[in-house]
């Protein structure tokens, strides 16, 4: 049985498919690479284009050559180090008319990313995390890159605000997510529980409990769609 975490993530990565296959033509698809070698992704992107011909591969074992309609991008750009020129060479792989799709998280200057960049870089957490690189952009960022490839884009911003009844699951879906390369990090159960108890102690002073005591965790997202003409 999945928990409360794993099925708020499964909703979310639902919700940021969705939004992205509503702005491209179904019919126009018809050789298609998703990254990220997400099962639950691909089962919903074949019910959708069933008639596509559907690729998977890991974001750093990208084709040398390709002409796809659609390259699906979910969740996964955030630990490209150069990601102007990833994003150039994925962009070189579409078809003319092909769209690249992208949704990833922004968790710049989230408060929870905050607390947990200042917990991970006390110690005596700080050594066992210095090779995580994680790289968070707004949307000017992406644009600026994208309007030198092509005059059509379109790119956009929102929060999933995520209803949450305790702390410890807050802390349960980001240990899944932004999370999860410091939880692979830490050699034992107990230092990961230590490290998200203290993260858990740190919530209550950014997310606030409602009048009902549910929690608000509003979970940003960066969407962006390029053409290629």
């Amino acid at each position: 049985m999945q928990t409360r975490a794993q099925l708020a993530l499964s909703k979310a990565l639902r919700q940021s498919a969705f939004h992205l296959m509503g702005a491209i033509d179904r019919f126009e698809i018809k050789q298609l690479m998703v990254l990220g070698n997400n099962e639950e992704l691909v089962v919903l992107l074949q019910e959708t284009y069933y008639d596509a011909e559907i690729y998977s591969c890991a974001y750093n074992k990208l084709p040398a050559k390709g002409a796809f309609d659609l390259i699906f991008a979910n969740d996964g750009l955030q630990y490209i180090t150069k990601q102007e020129a990833y994003i150039t060479q994925l962009f070189g792989l579409l078809a003319s008319g092909g769209s690249l799709a992208v949704q990833l998280p922004n968790a710049l200057n989230m408060p929870i990313q905050v607390m947990l960049e200042q917990i991970a870089n006390d110690k005596p957490w700080k050594e066992y995390f210095n090779d995580i690189m994680l790289y968070y952009y707004e949307p000017a960022y992406y644009y600026e890159i994208l309007h030198k490839l092509t005059d059509s884009v379109c790119l956009w911003k929102t929060y999933y605000q995520m209803v949450f009844s305790h702390y410890q699951e807050i802390v349960d879906l980001y240990a899944l997510t932004e999370m999860k390369s410091y939880m692979n990090s830490l050699p034992t159960n107990k230092m990961r529980e230590t490290f998200q108890n203290n993260l858990v102690q740190l919530l209550p002073a950014a997310y606030k409990k409602q009048s009902n005591q549910a929690i608000l965790f509003p979970y940003r997202r960066t969407f962006f769609i390029a053409k290629k003409q």
